[in-house]
């Protein structure tokens, strides 16, 4: 898989719920997957920590996160915007502006951390794959429950519901610093999304994919990163 390797580039890179820093190995672009931990903490004060314990290149400081991690790469960079030179947003959604919309979303992420707690590991996997974001293609990445602490990934579901995530997008608006935005275009829930990213900055729709773009997709996924880094040049 070809892509720009710049050394003046840094790409940071935060993964998803049940994600792994290992789950960007396969992106040769990728200079320093981050692990998501502290799931102790609020939105504010993870972001805050994480940036003062993030090691920055001299050149230029890339932060992307996919999905979760996308959230969470908002809040690293609005915690701390000049820390940061561009930034790229893979199915990552800034948030509701509608506390109807959070306190069902609160609902159904404390269910779902519940599960994650007790329930048999395979068929919680299988319930999980069902989800209609991913669009009913099956995951190319195992995840083996050995890899996990269940009470983290439950504390990750609640603690970070998107409910409880304050509506990012206006205060996204107003940073300088180029960004991309990328969905999968069988994520339909995604795609809505992104229009409302158009007033941010870039937006790519990637064909046959739905929400794990990356995985889905890898050589479209890299060209359009290709593309991005080499207007940052």
């Amino acid at each position: 898989m070809s892509s720009i390797k710049n050394s003046a580039n840094k790409i940071h890179a935060l993964h998803g719920f049940l994600g792994l820093p290992s789950d960007w190995t396969m992106f040769n672009f990728i200079d320093c997957p981050m692990q998501i931990n502290h799931s102790e903490l609020d939105f504010i004060s993870w972001s805050q920590l994480c940036n003062s314990e993030v090691t920055l290149s001299s050149g230029k400081n890339i932060l992307l996160g996919y999905s979760l991690g996308g959230r969470l790469a908002m809040h690293m960079l609005l915690s701390a915007p000049s820390l940061w030179d561009a930034a790229i947003f893979v199915s990552a959604h800034p948030g509701f502006d509608c506390d109807r919309d959070r306190a069902s979303r609160v609902a159904s992420d404390q269910k779902w951390a519940e599960r994650f707690l007790d329930e048999p590991w395979d068929e919680l996997m299988c319930a999980w794959n069902e989800n209609a974001v991913f669009g009913g293609v099956p995951l190319s990445l195992r995840r083996n429950e050995k890899d996990y602490d269940r009470k983290i990934l439950a504390q990750q579901l609640s603690r970070w519901s998107l409910g409880n995530q304050e509506y990012l997008l206006e205060r996204l608006k107003k940073l300088s610093i180029p960004t991309l935005y990328i969905a999968g275009q069988q994520d339909k829930k995604f795609t809505a999304l992104a229009e409302k990213f158009k007033d941010v900055g870039s937006v790519s729709i990637i064909p046959e994919a739905a929400h794990r773009v990356p995985w889905d997709q890898p050589e479209k996924f890299t060209a359009e990163i290709n593309q991005f880094l080499m207007d940052l040049s």
